[in-house]
């Protein structure tokens, strides 16, 4: 028995008197074994909410809330359960209808959709040795060239902030880029 097992095995009997055309004497044991519950994941389906930065993408989200809200208003008689269910579906329609996302998530402000399609490309390539690593040297060359695009442009706005005099914004803007900012 594993040593990772030992534990498990409760009653052990052996019978020696066997009538069996071996050499061996068999065993009967009594093991319990709990194994693990493979629970399915419910993953919640992810909204690209930096797009709500965009003010047509906002105004069309409130103008669709708000269709579905103006059409609550015209049954009064509904009690709070039926209204707030209303509610929720109408955020949660809207919500898909505006900020789904296409999959591919951007996990570094960096990152641009070149470098997505590339990884993309390179993840389809595993098979093939030469192929992939070609393109794994494009994409570290694209990640590098983008970062530093990144940074040049961060540092930019660094100094503008110092020439302004506005050290509070500039701390904040150097630990989010150091990645000292608290989570």
């Amino acid at each position: 028995v594993n040593s990772r097992f030992k534990n498990c095995v409760k009653r052990v009997v052996a019978y020696p008197g066997a009538d069996i055309a071996s050499d061996h004497n068999p065993l009967v044991a009594d093991v319990s074994v709990k194994l693990k519950c493979i629970r399915e994941s419910t993953r919640a389906k992810r909204q690209d909410l930096s797009r709500l930065c965009s003010d047509t993408v906002k105004s069309a989200m409130s103008e669709g809330i708000n269709s579905q809200l103006r059409r609550l208003e015209e049954y009064d008689a509904l009690d709070v359960e039926s209204m707030w269910s209303s509610l929720k579906v109408a955020i949660s329609e809207s919500t898909d209808k505006h900020l789904r996302t296409d999959g591919r998530v951007k996990k570094r402000c960096w990152m641009t959709d070149q470098i997505l399609d590339l990884m993309e490309l390179r993840r389809a390539n595993k098979g093939h040795a030469t192929e992939y690593q070609r393109l794994h040297t494009l994409v570290k060359g694209e990640i590098k060239t983008a970062k530093e695009e990144w940074m040049m442009k961060e540092c930019e706005e660094m100094e503008e902030l110092e020439a302004q005099h506005d050290l509070q914004r500039l701390h904040e803007k150097v630990k989010g880029i150091t990645g000292l900012m608290r989570k």
